[in-house]
């Protein structure tokens, strides 16, 4: 069971919650909930892996393996202190170039935890959490969600029809019956009638979510409607930037919205200060 909880959640409670004005000692309870469940890494970084790394063939070598996690953690720190966040994001990231391309799908693996990551690291202005959301992304597999991405791109590039906003192509998903019956939790869980070693049965899951409910079942459909969504060399990009953060800012999910709550993110404390002074 403690393989389940894989990706630091410290990270995103602790921001989120000093996003929304929470007081100091709430953030620290929610940390400490957040301890008991961390892995001991399966080996710590060392100088000779991390030097390698600079070497793309050797970096190359060591992706999709959480064994290099820490050494991916001081190489992305180092990479973003000696060139800066801009250029490692697009040598290792977006830019059009093997890595990247190999390195950008295994982002969204883990359920957004590297994009999550990466993101809190570039709102707050904190290198060594961008650098561990880029090593999180370096030690994830690439498996579905790589076909997931290349066949939204090769629908793209058909641009069939006129193009859509990201928001029209979220309605469009929910309004198709099989998209949103694909995969739930009952989907997933299985049971085990009873047995010696569960007397009185027992329930599991099986069946990942994503890879076999969502892609597993309707890649070829949400594929169809996410590549309406198109930006192209001459579209605004400032413009399609903006369009994605209203989109998100609009989605249920708290991970992603909660940062935008009180910006810039003054804490509970600091504001009581600010009325002090005002007063």
């Amino acid at each position: 069971m403690a393989q389940l909880f894989l990706h630091n959640h410290i990270v995103y409670h602790a921001f989120s919650l000093y996003a929304c004005g929470a007081s100091p000692d709430l953030i620290l309870h929610h940390t400490k909930r957040n301890t008991e469940y961390q892995l001991v890494p399966p080996k710590f970084s060392d100088e000779v892996t991390v030097s390698d790394m600079f070497d793309p063939a050797k970096f190359k070598a060591c992706i999709g393996k959480e064994e290099h996690f820490l050494d991916f953690c001081e190489f992305f720190e180092q990479a973003l202190e000696k060139y800066g966040y801009e250029e490692v994001l697009q040598k290792y990231l977006v830019g059009d170039n093997e890595i990247a391309k190999n390195l950008f799908p295994r982002m969204y693996h883990g359920y957004v935890h590297g994009i999550m990551h990466i993101g809190l690291g570039l709102e707050f202005k904190q290198l060594p959490i961008l650098a561990e959301g880029l090593a999180e992304a370096a030690v994830h597999n690439d498996q579905y969600y790589t076909d997931y991405i290349d066949a939204c791109n090769a629908e793209a590039r058909k641009e069939i029809g006129p193009k859509q906003s990201m928001i029209s192509c979220f309605e469009d998903a929910l309004l198709d019956d099989k998209i949103t019956n694909c995969s739930s939790f009952d989907y997933c869980r299985q049971y085990e009638a009873p047995s010696e070693q569960f007397p009185e049965g027992r329930w599991f899951v099986r069946r990942e979510p994503y890879r076999d409910g969502v892609v597993g079942l309707v890649k070829n459909e949400l594929a169809s409607i996410a590549g309406k969504w198109r930006v192209t060399e001459h579209d605004d990009l400032e413009r399609a930037t903006a369009e994605i953060i209203n989109t998100s800012s609009m989605s249920p999910s708290p991970k992603t919205t909660t940062p935008l709550q009180k910006p810039p993110h003054t804490s509970q404390e600091t504001r009581e200060r600010e009325r002090e002074r005002d007063n």
